[in-house]
């Protein structure tokens, strides 16, 4: 869960690796205790030791690093089994458990940020890129297997999952069948119907 920004590469100084953990650490704490709005960097910088400026050395943006922060922090995606109804089922569920509590705001008040912050708003914007790629492979596996259409387009169906979670969390709507039944529309293309479903004569 990162910009498309690499603080290191950027900037062109290496960072402590120690100053680095310590400041997503702080980061993390401050959002907790405060949330994205209230934070800011020279609460951070104070909380892990250091310099406001080397903060900003690394991370270009407070949207920047709060991404980094959160997104270390996640759980990494299950381990696929090769059975693609439950690799699939354990991605959604696992999103969801990450997703719930205060996290969902935060994501989407930093992901509005960074969309919207100078440094930031030409960088592509990814609440889930630390764990995308490996997904994404177990999604165009099930499609090279023939559990999914060879030419199933991982990106977005991850997009459409996610964001189906995302606004359901958001709205505080119920989630407990809808992990089920994206697993349905993902695997066996059958549309969500509101009543209850019949076996066809």
């Amino acid at each position: 869960m990162t910009t498309g920004t690499d603080p290191e590469r950027s900037r062109g100084r290496p960072r402590s690796p120690e100053s680095h953990r310590a400041i997503l650490a702080a980061t993390r704490e401050v959002l907790d205790e405060v949330g994205y709005v209230r934070l800011t960097v020279e609460g951070v910088a104070t909380r892990a030791g250091v310099g406001k400026s080397t903060v900003y050395r690394w991370w270009p943006s407070k949207s920047a690093l709060v991404l980094e922060a959160v997104g270390s922090a996640l759980a990494a995606p299950p381990r696929p089994t090769g059975d693609v109804r439950a690799d699939i089922r354990a991605v959604l569920a696992n999103i969801v458990e990450d997703l719930r509590g205060p996290l969902a705001v935060t994501l989407l008040a930093l992901g509005s940020d960074a969309l919207h912050d100078a440094p930031a708003a030409a960088e592509p914007v990814d609440l889930l890129q630390a764990d995308r790629g490996a997904v994404q492979d177990m999604i165009e596996d099930a499609g090279r297997r023939g559990d999914l259409p060879a030419d199933v387009d991982a990106d977005l169906l991850l997009d459409v999952c996610v964001g189906t979670l995302l606004y359901r969390l958001l709205c505080r709507r119920p989630t407990e069948d809808v992990v089920d039944r994206l697993v349905d529309l993902v695997v066996e293309g059958r549309i969500p119907r509101t009543g209850p479903e019949t076996e066809p004569t």
